[in-house]
């Protein structure tokens, strides 16, 4: 070995024996240590990175949805709500997500959360639409709705529901929360049809609760609904309830007729109903409170007074009436209490009271008193039927009726039959001026404007007049003097249009001037409608000649079926159309026999008052002698609904306003007496 090499090497064994002997104690117990250490611990697992963890196994899952439900099914809400909640954070699209959800929501509804609940519910619904726990939440989330007030909310979902795609117990608890929605929105009959349904649908055990809620909402309806809810429904279950409570406030109130028909007709539909014998029982109670009497008639007419002779006229058609009904009647006889209303407005009400205390069905008349009659017959709940050309009396009330030939009937058959039988289109009036020709004149206006003809010339007369050559005159453009230059301005075609006319003759103005020289009439109409009495178109129809007002139609109404008319004006009278309401001359039945009997009975030949009063008590008797009509109520109804009966003065119905509704008789007059036109 050289030199330098045992240098070297001398000096690193001095420093190795130099180290060595500053640090083995510390790596001998080092050493030790880590020989222990190595002999005792388990391996170290070095977790791994979140993304890099290996899927639980499926038992997993399971295992922590089934610690959340047997949390839940002790009882240990809190627990389970937080066990659910960590098994949807883990499996947020797991088999059980849809059941956590709903118990989640459940559970947040038992503590009181409805906010958290619906949220719960929606996420049901909006992540798992084909869960079998869809329609669950539909109606669990209904039901918070409507525990929060939001009503309008639940009617519209439950709108788009389909009843049948629910199962039983959901279905129940749909009506339910729907039917709590309508009611509590004030739609009370809607409420009362899911109650209805949920009644048909449930199991018996389940039936009364819902009974118990229709009967809720019964009791907050007021009468006028619970009549027409009778009316809609059918069904027995829900009609006896309903009846009941109609009739029990009747009872208590001020028109117990109304609730005896209903209860009637429910006794007559569905007798096997009567569930305890209630309805009968109710029944028997109203109809103890009720003087009535359908085989007893009031007739209240002006026997005296004033309006006595067409009083008369009017107790002759019902006395017929009466005897014809009792000759052909096989059951109880009819009677006929009658009153005088004295041509007295306050006497014609005490009429009605009298008649009210006796028990009659109803009334039959008065004329001329007709509105104090009606108003105290409405207050009385009486039917009555006016004969009066009133045209305000029907609208008193549901009561009133009117059987009668108005005004507005007349001109309406007269101008229809002119424009359209007769192709008339230019028509004028000569009128009184007094309320029955100003009634006749506005009317006949507006009827003829109604079927596009032309009102061309209007006049009118005093009522005490009986030289008519002025309105006349004025009519056919002869009254005013024609000044010279109006001539001139006339031949030239320069003058303005209507110049000439007087009121109601514009048309005049077209007339040359020469004609007002030689003194002829401009006639520019080809109908003229006089409404005034047969004594007054006496005296108008020759002067209208004298002023050659010839060839035009002359109309008049009702009152002109006289024979005075024709006597008065003969051969001027001719072919004038004229309205009525009765052919006294008819050969058809059975108006023959009627005019036969009545002239052998009274010795005069019957006209149309005592027809419209023998048709009104015919009608009566026929209503009254119903069996199911046991209350002036429904008699009144049963008036109404009538059909078909074609008496003395044609076909007669009545419009829902009372009205009669009838097509009036047109007749001509022809040589000494009237042709009937239709």
């Amino acid at each position: 070995m050289n030199r330098k090499s045992c240098t070297v090497g001398t000096l690193r064994n001095r420093t190795r024996k130099k180290s060595a002997a500053r640090f083995n104690p510390w790596i001998r117990e080092l050493f030790f240590a880590m020989l222990f250490l190595a002999g005792c611990a388990q391996p170290v697992v070095i977790p791994l990175k979140p993304a890099e963890r290996i899927p639980p196994p499926r038992r997993t899952e399971a295992a922590l949805f089934e610690n959340a439900q047997r949390l839940f099914e002790s009882g240990a809400y809190a627990e389970s709500l937080s066990a659910f909640g960590s098994y949807l954070e883990r499996f947020p699209r797991g088999v059980h997500a849809d059941a956590a959800l709903l118990k989640t929501g459940a559970i947040h509804r038992i503590l009181g959360d409805l906010t958290a609940a619906r949220q719960a519910y929606d996420r049901l619904i909006r992540q798992h639409p084909e869960s079998r726990f869809y329609f669950r939440a539909k109606v669990d989330r209904l039901e918070i709705d409507a525990q929060q007030g939001e009503h309008e909310r639940v009617i519209q979902e439950a709108s788009v529901l389909s009843e049948a795609a629910l199962p039983g117990e959901l279905r129940l608890r749909l009506f339910t929360v729907l039917g709590e929605a309508y009611a509590a929105s004030g739609m009370l009959p809607e409420a009362i049809e899911c109650y209805l349904k949920g009644y048909h649908a449930a199991p018996p055990a389940q039936q009364e609760a819902f009974l118990s809620r229709m009967d809720a909402v019964i009791e907050s309806m007021d009468e006028s609904s619970l009549r027409v809810l009778v009316q809609r429904t059918d069904d027995p279950a829900l009609k006896q309830r309903l009846v009941l409570a109609f009739g029990t406030r009747a009872a208590d109130g001020k028109d117990p007729e109304k609730a005896v028909d209903v209860l009637s007709d429910f006794l007559r539909q569905y007798p096997e109903y009567d569930e305890g014998g209630k309805v009968r029982t109710l029944l028997e109670t109203l109809s103890s409170k009720t003087a009535f009497d359908p085989y007893t008639m009031g007739c209240l007419l002006p026997l005296s007074g004033s309006y006595r002779t067409i009083g008369q006229k009017a107790l002759r058609g019902v006395e017929m009436a009466l005897v014809d009904v009792n000759a052909v009647s096989n059951g109880p006889r009819f009677k006929v209490v009658f009153k005088d209303s004295r041509s007295d407005p306050e006497a014609a009400a005490e009429g009605i009271r009298e008649l009210d205390r006796t028990g009659v069905a109803a009334v039959i008349g008065p004329i001329a008193e007709a509105e104090a009659a009606a108003e105290e017959a409405q207050k009385r709940k009486i039917p009555i039927v006016t004969l009066t050309q009133k045209e305000s009396v029907a609208r008193i009330g549901d009561y009133i009726f009117r059987n009668f030939m108005t005004p507005r009937m007349q001109v309406e058959a007269l101008v229809g039959f002119c424009t359209e039988r007769l192709g008339i289109r230019r028509f004028a009036v000569l009128y009184p001026e007094e309320s029955y020709g100003k009634t006749f004149m506005n009317l006949f206006w507006d009827a003829v404007i109604a079927h596009g003809g032309t009102l061309v010339g209007v006049e009118s007369y005093p009522v005490d007049e009986t030289d008519f050559a002025g309105p006349i005159k004025k009519l056919v453009g002869l009254y005013y003097p024609v000044p010279e230059e109006m001539e001139r301005a006339v031949k030239a075609g320069t003058a303005p249009e209507g110049f000439l006319g007087g009121s109601g003759t514009a048309a005049a103005a077209a007339a040359p001037a020469a004609f007002r020289e030689k003194g002829d009439p401009h006639i520019d109409f080809e109908a003229l409608f006089i409404p005034d009495s047969p004594g007054k178109a006496g005296l108008i129809l020759p002067q209208l000649a004298f002023y050659d007002v010839k060839n035009v139609y002359l109309l008049g109404t009702n009152l002109w079926h006289s024979e005075k008319l024709i006597q008065m004006a003969q051969k001027y009278a001719q072919s004038a159309l004229i309205t009525g309401g009765f052919d006294a001359d008819s050969t058809v039945e059975p108006t023959k026999s009627f005019v036969k009997r009545f002239s052998s009975v009274y010795g005069e030949r019957p006209g149309f008052m005592e027809a419209v009063a023998y048709d009104t008590a015919r009608i009566l008797f026929r209503a009254a002698g119903q069996s199911h009509v046991r209350s002036r109520a429904g008699l009144k109804n049963e008036i109404l609904g009538q059909t078909g009966y074609n008496g003395l003065t044609g076909p007669t119905a009545f419009s829902d306003e009372g009205e009669a509704q009838k097509t009036l008789f047109l007749f001509r007059v022809k040589g000494d007496g009237f042709v009937k036109l239709r």
